[in-house]
């Protein structure tokens, strides 16, 4: 039997900020209990949009753009840091 520890468990000792993406200084949150994680450059990501570049034929192209991973609240990675207090 194993057993899984998550961001979210309350076995931390007292007085130890959770360590997830809500706690975390490079964290931003854009909406509810989601938000982007800044630790890093946006990553780049790919997606293909048809487009028409002839009424007759179909044709792919990519479309490309930078974004930053979205993550939850209650996400976490090995990179947590928190954020500072007033």
């Amino acid at each position: 039997m194993s057993t899984t520890t998550t961001a979210t468990d309350t076995t931390l000792p007292p007085g130890t900020v959770n360590p997830s993406c809500g706690h975390c200084r490079f964290w931003e949150p854009i909406r509810n209990c989601e938000g982007t994680c800044r630790r890093r450059a946006p990553q780049l990501v790919s997606q293909l949009f048809m487009q028409r570049l002839d009424p007759e034929a179909e044709e792919y192209r990519p479309d490309e753009s930078a974004v930053w991973p979205h993550t939850s609240q209650n996400d976490w990675c090995g990179e947590f840091e928190q954020e500072p207090g007033p």
